[in-house]
């Protein structure tokens, strides 16, 4: 549930290294070799990890021995890494102060390979990104086809068929 991310600033990468997968518990590694990987940053993310970092730094100084110090990116202001049950809560307690359909947190990951789809990139660049060992993991269980999508091919068809 929970990654742990370093975020390199200068490079405007972020790097997968460690899973958290239950409330308390995090491994040292990643599920499998293909899970760790570096990912490009867009630039308003990077601006976004970097402030975040400034605030940590801050907290830091003013906490001193008291701040925990921990790497991962969503953590209390005592540098505490924040619970996937405390992150999945407050994702749905946002969907629903927002009136949006209920998911789950790790849905995302679903929406995010579809609209990567339909944006046009490729079944192995999706797979990449999400961190699959295998490219059919990543098509026949993550990307879901869209309505316009569904449509194109339709129209294809009819082409062919003349």
């Amino acid at each position: 549930m929970g990654k742990k991310v370093r975020a390199r600033g200068k490079r405007g990468t972020s790097q997968l290294r460690r899973t958290k997968i239950k409330t308390e518990i995090a491994k040292d590694r990643t599920k499998n070799k293909s899970s760790k990987r570096v990912l490009a940053l867009s630039q308003d993310v990077k601006n976004h990890l970097l402030k975040l970092q400034e605030q940590q730094e801050k907290d830091r100084l003013i906490l001193g021995k008291a701040y925990q110090g921990t790497e991962y990116i969503c953590r209390w202001a005592d540098g505490t890494a924040m619970t996937c049950y405390y992150l999945s809560k407050a994702f749905r307690d946002l969907l629903v102060k927002n009136n949006l359909p209920s998911v789950r947190l790790h849905d995302l990951r679903h929406s995010c390979a579809s609209f990567m789809h339909t944006a046009g990139c490729d079944l192995k660049e999706i797979s990449d990104w999400l961190g699959h060992a295998d490219i059919g993991t990543t098509a026949n269980i993550y990307v879901h086809l869209d309505f316009e999508s569904k449509k194109r091919v339709a129209n294809r068809l009819s082409v062919i068929l003349g």
